[in-house]
């Protein structure tokens, strides 16, 4: 779980899971495979964040080494909707229609990829939401998200 950059994280990991170039040196023997992602106003594809973020031009460029017409194929490969697969994780994308950090639309894009791959994913779309919840939104997009772990997280057995 995450929420904007630990948005994209969380779905990130749940699309790379085995992907060699993303396990690291440590700890080779465990999994890096999660059981489920939700994600709060996470990024899907940064080819598509300029224009459309008051801050991708000034973030995004530190973050790959360079702007998109630089690193085209950073910004691809750190994209997760490029990663998707008939094994990503189940996802949960929560995503207000009025975010001027992340447009809205990533989410909808991640969705449809996720279940056009035949994972399952859903969107909650927070109407009127900015970058972030307050009052009902919030507790709207934490009760979603508690759902949503308990149809996915069992407890070990004793």
């Amino acid at each position: 779980m995450g929420a904007s950059a630990g948005g994209h994280l969380a779905l990130f990991l749940g699309v790379t899971e085995g992907i060699q170039q993303f396990e690291g040196e440590a700890n080779l023997n465990q999994s890096s495979r999660v059981t489920c992602v939700v994600s709060f106003s996470g990024p899907s594809d940064f080819t598509k964040s300029y224009g459309k973020s008051v801050d991708a031009h000034e973030v995004l460029p530190l973050f790959f080494g360079g702007n998109l017409e630089e690193k085209r194929r950073e910004h691809i490969i750190g994209s997760p909707l490029y990663w998707v697969t008939p094994g990503a994780a189940p996802t949960l994308c929560i995503h207000g229609t009025e975010d001027n950090y992340v447009a809205f639309e990533q989410a909808t894009w991640m969705v449809d990829r996720l279940q056009s791959s035949a994972v399952e994913a859903k969107l909650l779309t927070i109407p009127g939401a900015g970058h972030g919840f307050k009052g009902a939104d919030a507790d709207k997009a934490e009760e979603a998200m508690f759902a949503f772990f308990a149809s996915h997280l069992k407890p070990p057995t004793p």
